[in-house]
């Protein structure tokens, strides 16, 4: 990284990134760190109309410059570079290419892949983990045969209950009626003429 500190190069943001001419190629967006070594190694640049493009540049030789950083490609190779999406993080696989497109080596396979700055500061592991990395590998080893291994996820279960809250009480009040009835029952005589002859 030369003689700058890495407080040097994240206060990058917001300058102008040019290329080996001086030409200005975009705006630096923000600083991707290297995982294990948590030096600064990409620059995202805004690119295009309105800053619409997001471009990948590596930043291992950049210089600052004037008002803005240098790097040591020309414009249009970065405006060339993969389109990668910025999504906090880089892949091994994604660094490989970058660094294809740049020309440069991209040596050791095992060497951390960029992770966007402010995603390292509370979250990283302990820079002891190789003790517990060392448990971790210890064991039988690994042959050809086939291992099953179960995977247990945990899954809330959720289920209707239908539970009294309120009672509410219900009567019936039946009112009887007494009415005194009084009717008058006509009786009919029928005289019958027998009249026999």
């Amino acid at each position: 990284m030369g003689t700058f500190t890495r407080e040097d190069v994240l206060s990058w943001r917001g300058r102008d990134l040019v290329d080996n001419d001086g030409d200005k190629i975009g705006s630096i967006e923000d600083i991707y760190l290297d995982r294990e070594t948590d030096e600064p190694e990409w620059a995202v640049v805004t690119t295009g109309l309105f800053g619409t493009k997001r471009t990948f540049v590596p930043i291992s030789d950049a210089q600052p410059h004037d008002d803005g950083v240098r790097v040591p490609f020309e414009k249009a190779t970065v405006k060339d570079a993969p389109r990668i999406d910025p999504d906090g993080e880089l892949s091994h696989d994604e660094e490989r290419t970058l660094y294809q497109h740049y020309g440069r080596d991209y040596a050791d396979s095992e060497r951390g892949s960029g992770l966007l700055d402010r995603d390292t500061r509370d979250d990283r592991e302990p820079r002891d983990a190789d003790g517990t990395r060392g448990d971790a590998l210890d064991g039988p080893d690994i042959s050809e045969e086939e291992h099953e291994v179960t995977l247990r996820s945990e899954e809330p279960v959720i289920e209707k209950r239908t539970v009294p809250k309120e009672r509410v009480r219900l009567e019936k009040d039946v009112e009887t009626d007494q009415r005194e009835v009084s009717d008058t029952v006509r009786s009919e005589r029928i005289d019958v003429d027998d009249q026999r002859s």
